[in-house]
């Protein structure tokens, strides 16, 4: 009767493991894009706010897990004027799905297609992007890791800023931003935008890639170009979790432009204030 009792436990357990294992093997090979609506239902009762995913939803769990949607919109706050937050045509991303659990997130690809965002501060200085009430704690060890990006291919993605400081929004418009890695590990970058009607371009490199995700001893450098005015800057950055640690000396950004009357009036139209608010005493 013993033995009778132990095999039949012996054959349940096997049983058990092998369901678990086939689960679990199943959730790795099937698409979970079948679960929209749930996923849906989901976010919005969390959030308060309606998620929809118009188009196509495809989940495809592995090491480096897929995820690509298609017509997302993401309602906004009640207090904002216009109806979405977000607006995407096409989203594709790429995560090792590991880095989820043990952080910080890697981000493979980013590969983004036609978007507006908009962001937005109410009169009480509320973010339309809150979606919970703001914590007291200052401590820096419980803010959470940045997230490392690999890859990113982005195109004409518009962003609205709007606050009770600005008469009217600020519109950027990214028309494309890309990053590559190259052989030596180091990352290709290049920007190419409008910030409200002046051109903003920047490119340059940044790594290597091992020293990004260790979030230590990052090298770049970067030129560009804001509308009239030479943008130059390379150094290090010493620890990514606390920039505000003395970095490289080399780690300089001069501007060079007309004047500084126009360097004033360009950036207090950019960020809705008059000039003399940025620069005190001139």
């Amino acid at each position: 009767m013993f033995t009778t009792k132990r095999s039949v436990a012996l054959w349940a357990s096997t049983v058990f493991v092998a369901f678990m294992a086939l689960a679990i093997g199943w959730l790795f090979v099937a698409d979970l894009g079948f679960l929209k609506p749930q996923i849906e239902r989901w976010i919005s009762e969390r959030s308060g706010r309606v998620l929809r995913v118009d188009g196509e939803l495809s989940i495809d769990l592995g090491a480096n897990s897929i995820i690509i949607a298609e017509g997302v919109r993401f309602e906004n706050a009640a207090w904002a004027k216009n109806a979405n937050m977000l607006d995407v045509e096409r989203l594709e991303v790429h995560v090792r799905l590991r880095s989820l659990f043990g952080g910080p997130a890697v981000i493979e690809l980013i590969d983004l297609d036609d978007a507006l965002i908009d962001v937005a501060t109410s009169e009480t200085g509320v973010s339309n992007w809150a979606f919970v009430e703001p914590t007291t704690a200052t401590d820096a060890s419980a803010a959470p890791s940045l997230i490392r990006i690999k890859e990113i291919d982005v195109r004409n993605v518009r962003i609205g800023f709007a606050s009770p400081q600005r008469s009217s929004p600020l519109l950027v418009n990214i028309e494309s931003l890309t990053q590559h890695p190259r052989a030596d590990k180091m990352l290709d970058y290049a920007l190419d935008a409008l910030v409200g009607d002046r051109r903003l371009t920047l490119g340059g490199t940044v790594g290597t890639w091992s020293s990004i995700l260790a979030g230590k001893n990052i090298l770049y450098n970067l030129e560009g170009k804001l509308d009239t005015f030479d943008i130059r800057s390379d150094g290090r950055i010493d620890d990514l979790a606390r920039p505000s640690r003395p970095h490289d000396p080399s780690c300089v950004l001069p501007l060079q432009g007309p004047t500084s009357t126009t360097c004033q009036n360009c950036l207090g139209s950019m960020i809705g204030a008059k000039a003399t608010s940025i620069f005190p005493g001139r």
